[in-house]
């Protein structure tokens, strides 16, 4: 059954923009895994998140190859990680990005 999963991120103090650089890289990764990533959101705030981003995945076998693929180097500048994978919160995930600016 198909995953959405919601993932708010949170950069080391100094790292926002490294944090980016380093997403823009494993994102990448997503279409090996038969995953897509919906949405993502950057931010420039101190209050809230990084970065939120949506993605539809195929199964939590799916999930689990893409997080421990060896090509996905190790992530120092990531401070928080927080995932829901509720679709009542995806869709208002969802709703709250279509009104944000998108990065991709």
């Amino acid at each position: 059954m198909p995953i959405t999963l919601c993932c708010l991120l949170r950069a080391t103090p100094g790292n926002r923009s490294a944090l980016h650089v380093y997403e823009d890289a494993v994102l990448e990764l997503l279409h090996d895994h038969d995953a897509m990533l919906v949405q993502r959101a950057v931010s420039d705030h101190d209050e809230t998140p990084d970065e939120v981003q949506l993605y539809e995945i195929r199964s939590q076998a799916t999930l689990d190859g893409y997080l421990t693929d060896p090509r996905r180097p190790k992530a120092p500048i990531v401070r928080a990680i927080q995932y829901w994978s509720s679709p009542a919160l995806a869709e208002a995930v969802s709703a709250a990005l279509r009104s944000a600016a998108p990065r991709r």
